[in-house]
C-alpha cells in the first residue's frame, strides 16, 4: 500500500510538471474537411453555425474528450450555444471511419442548448479566447493524462492544449463554467462568472500588451559611400523592421509615411503573430520586395510552412 501511494504521488508530480501551462497553435475547425473525425465533429458540434458566406462564431470553445461525448460552445451575434454529444463522435462513428465512409448528421445524437446574453457578457468572452490564443506557441507542447483536447479560437486564430496546467487548467475550468451555465440557461451564474473572466483576459494580455506592437520610424540615416550619399529608413514593429533606401530625405520620409498609414496595422499585426507563436529573438528584416507578392499574410505562412528558412533568410540579410 505504501508503494502504492508513493507510486500515485510520483505519477501525479510529473503530470503536473509535464501539463500544458501554454495553448498551442493549431488549425481552424473549419479547415477540417474530408470524412475524417475533425470533419465529424465540425458537422456535429458547429452544424448550422458555418454556411461558407463569411459567417463564422465570433469564438469557439470546443473540448474533445477521449470516451465521453464531445462539447463546444460558440458566440454568434448576442447569443451563446452549447452543443453537447450524446455520445463520444469517435467511438460512435469508428466503423465509419475505418472505411473512410461519409456520416450524416443526426440531430438526435446532440443536445443544444441557447441563452441569449448582453453585448458586454459576449464581448468578454470573446476578448478573454482571443487574448488566451494570441499567446500560444509552438515552444510548448508537453505530453499529458487527462485525455482531452481544448480547442479554441477567435478572429481567424486557433490552438489548443492536452492536459492543461496552471493558468490553461484555470482557463478550461472557466469555459466549462460558461457551458454549465448555459445548459442550465443561468445568466446570473453566467453574469457572476464575468470578473474572472475580465481577469484572466487581462491576464493573457499582460504577456503582449499591444504597446510593445506600436511602430516606432527611425530618423532617415545617411551613409557616404564613395562620395555618394544613401539614405536609409527604418519602421519597426517589436521583431521585425521594414528597411528602405532612397535618394533624398524627402521623398524617402514621404514614402515611408504613405507606407505606415497604408500598411501599418498589418505590420503591427505581423510582427504579434510572429513573436506569439514562436518568440522570436532576433529582429527580422524586411525590404520593399518582400511585399510584393501577397504581402504580410503570404509571408506569415511562409514562416509556418518554413520557419527555420524564413528566419535565416531574413536576419541575415539584416547584417
Amino acid at each position: 500500500m505504501r508503494r502504492y501511494c508513493l507510486f500515485l504521488a510520483l505519477m501525479l508530480a510529473v503530470m503536473s510538471v509535464m501539463g500544458q501551462s501554454r495553448l498551442v497553435p493549431t488549425a481552424k475547425i473549419e479547415d477540417a474537411v474530408g470524412d475524417g473525425y475533425m470533419a465529424i465533429v465540425k458537422d456535429y458540434l458547429l452544424h448550422g453555425q458555418l454556411d461558407g458566406y463569411g459567417n463564422y462564431p465570433s469564438f469557439i470553445y470546443m473540448a474533445r474528450p477521449s470516451f465521453t461525448g464531445e462539447y463546444a460552445l460558440t458566440g454568434n451575434g448576442n447569443v451563446l450555444t452549447c452543443t453537447w454529444a450524446k455520445e463520444n463522435l469517435y467511438y460512435a462513428n469508428i466503423h465509419n471511419l475505418d472505411n473512410n465512409r461519409k456520416v450524416k448528421y443526426d440531430p438526435a445524437k446532440v443536445n443544444t442548448y441557447q441563452m441569449q446574453v448582453p453585448d458586454s457578457v459576449m464581448q468578454m468572452m470573446e476578448t478573454l479566447v482571443e487574448s488566451a490564443v494570441e499567446t500560444s506557441s509552438y515552444l510548448f507542447r508537453r505530453l499529458g493524462f487527462d485525455g482531452v483536447t481544448y480547442h479554441l479560437e477567435a478572429h481567424g486564430d486557433a490552438a489548443e492544449c492536452w492536459s492543461p496546467n496552471d493558468r490553461c487548467d484555470d482557463l478550461v475550468t472557466l469555459m466549462d463554467q460558461c457551458c454549465a451555465a448555459v445548459v442550465q440557461n443561468r445568466l446570473d451564474s453566467l453574469i457572476a462568472l464575468m470578473p474572472q473572466l475580465r481577469e484572466m483576459a487581462f491576464s493573457f494580455k499582460q504577456d503582449y500588451p499591444d504597446d510593445l506592437f506600436e511602430l516606432v520610424s527611425h530618423n532617415v540615416k545617411t551613409y557616404d559611400m564613395d562620395l555618394e550619399t544613401w539614405y536609409y529608413q527604418y519602421l519597426s514593429s517589436r521583431n521585425v523592421q521594414i528597411k528602405w533606401e532612397g535618394e533624398d530625405e524627402d521623398s524617402l520620409q514621404r514614402v515611408c509615411d504613405e507606407f505606415e498609414a497604408r500598411h501599418g496595422q498589418e505590420l503591427m499585426a505581423f510582427s504579434k503573430w510572429l513573436t506569439c507563436r514562436q518568440f522570436v529573438d532576433d529582429r527580422v528584416c524586411l525590404h520593399e520586395e518582400d511585399l510584393q507578392e501577397g504581402g504580410f499574410d503570404a509571408l506569415y505562412q511562409q514562416f509556418l510552412t518554413h520557419w527555420e528558412e524564413f528566419l535565416n533568410q531574413h536576419q541575415r540579410r539584416n547584417k
